[in-house]
């Protein structure tokens, strides 16, 4: 199928005939050239010679869509006295023409996107790819048939030189991008934040100096951009040892480079805004950022790995992230880690005050199991749990040194947990504990942990049980040995 200059559209494609009926052997969609036996479009009740019938394949336009006949059975209708036969056809089977592409001989050597109002329509080199095979209703505005076999349209063609972009975000109507290589229909590399223009998100490149103008902007620090997003009313595009704070109401904006820890590669889906302040994973750690300072909230999970698939959500004051297959949850008003299930997340969105996982294994479709988590929702069973301490240290000055230790638990009706000591790193020692009684003979959830005074450096206390708890305190009893 192809177009020339007048607006005619052209359709050469190779079939077989046979004498009941029509099937198609296959269609050249990329071809300029108009075949001797072209198609010809159809009139329902057409009379033709079989002739015709077997020579050209008939078609039509219906819903912007191009049709042929697939199959049909021609019927003798009417002999003129010097025998020659009329046919027509009955029982006709239309089927979508399966075009691909159109060729534009007036836009060859053109790569980019022209628009039919708000519908994309790629172009490589000329060729103008369809949004759906074989339907031109995003190509054309109208089309109609002549009495050719050429079908005449209307362009409605908006050409918008789109860049290519590796990060996006949004913010006051404009559409915010990055870009760290070769751009679109250049063979130069570049390194470029850039903006559409105002409440237009096809314009680019139409600079007519006023305040709606799109804009763009070069930095100097090398690497790919690892990360978008608009915060504080300022979009922010991150590399790993950078991130560029874009600042004003409208062009020429200013950009303002923060030497920070970024965002790591593949971790662009871990920033994410909770609690009113912004977190994401940098190389080996989690960072949080707000307008007046920058800093890691991660040192409880050591070392994070580097170069590992990131990405997060938040709900509730809660950061989510999943990092490597597990997923790891900041508490914003308490500054605390939990590590919750290992339910291999991809992503995370939140909508409706409910936070969406979809994790797991996807299907043949390409789609992964969604989870939810919202207010009102059913509580889990009683999970497993654990706390250990760090490391304390037994000896003090003066001659003093910790007898042992009391920890206070309210565990209601959950069992009694186990609890283990490490002395100077080694193995986990279990310990014996009870729960104090009451006055009235119940237990009060206060668990008393003896220590022996066995000489060490350090030591660490891990305790670990089933349901749910709540940590009220831990006391260090302290004693003077002698001389």
């Amino acid at each position: 199928i192809s177009t020339d200059a007048d607006g005619n559209v052209y359709i050469s494609v190779n079939y077989i005939m046979g004498r009941g009926g029509f099937t198609l052997k296959s269609a050249l969609c990329r071809t300029a050239k108009d075949s001797v036996y072209g198609p010809t479009p159809y009139t329902d009740g057409e009379a033709a010679t079989e002739d015709s019938f077997t020579k050209f394949l008939r078609i039509r336009i219906q819903n912007g869509t191009i049709e042929y006949i697939s199959s049909a059975t021609t019927v003798h209708f009417s002999e003129t006295d010097m025998g020659f036969r009329t046919y027509k056809l009955e029982n006709i089977v239309w089927e979508t023409l399966p075009v691909e592409a159109v060729t534009a001989p007036e836009l060859t050597g053109e790569t980019g996107y022209l628009w039919n109002g708000d519908t994309p329509i790629k172009i490589t080199d000329g060729m103008l790819y369809l949004s759906e095979p074989g339907d031109l209703s995003s190509v054309f505005t109208s089309i109609g048939n002549t009495s050719s076999s050429a079908l005449v349209c209307t362009y409605n063609w908006t050409k918008s030189n789109l860049p290519r972009l590796d990060h996006v975000c949004v913010l006051d109507n404009r559409l915010w991008g990055c870009r760290y290589g070769m751009q679109a229909g250049s063979t130069a590399a570049v390194n470029e934040i850039y903006c559409s223009k105002l409440g237009d998100f096809k314009k680019w490149s139409t600079f007519q100096g006023i305040s709606t103008d799109p804009w763009y902007a070069g930095v100097a620090e090398t690497g790919p951009f690892t990360g978008a997003v608009a915060y504080g009313g300022h979009p922010i595009f991150f590399k790993e040892d950078c991130a560029y704070v874009i600042s004003g109401s409208y062009p020429p904006y200013s950009v303002t480079t923060l030497h920070i820890a970024g965002v790591a590669q593949r971790a662009a889906r871990s920033i994410c805004e909770a609690d009113g302040a912004l977190y994401y994973k940098s190389r080996y750690a989690v960072m949080r950022y707000t307008s007046s300072s920058i800093g890691s909230v991660s040192d409880r999970l050591g070392r994070l790995p580097d170069a590992v698939r990131a990405c997060a959500g938040s709900y509730n004051g809660k950061y989510y992230l999943s990092l490597a297959g597990e997923i790891y949850v900041y508490d914003t008003k308490r500054g605390m880690w939990c590590a919750e299930d290992a339910c291999g997340a991809v992503d995370f969105a939140t909508a409706d005050g409910k936070l969406y996982i979809a994790g797991g294994c996807e299907d043949a479709d390409g789609k992964y199991p969604i989870c939810m988590s919202a207010p009102g929702m059913a509580a889990e069973a009683d999970m497993p749990w654990s706390f250990t301490t760090p490391r304390i240290g037994y000896g003090l000055p003066n001659r003093k040194y910790v007898s042992r230790v009391l920890i206070r638990l309210e565990i209601g009706d959950a069992a009694l947990p186990t609890v283990e000591l490490s002395r100077d790193g080694g193995t986990w020692e279990a310990l014996s504990c009870a729960a104090r009684a009451g006055a009235d003979g119940a237990r009060t959830g206060s668990i008393t942990i003896p220590i022996r005074p066995r000489r060490c450096e350090s030591f660490r206390i891990r305790v670990s049980g089933v349901g749910a708890y709540k940590l009220t305190g831990i006391t260090k009893y302290m004693e003077e040995s002698g001389r």
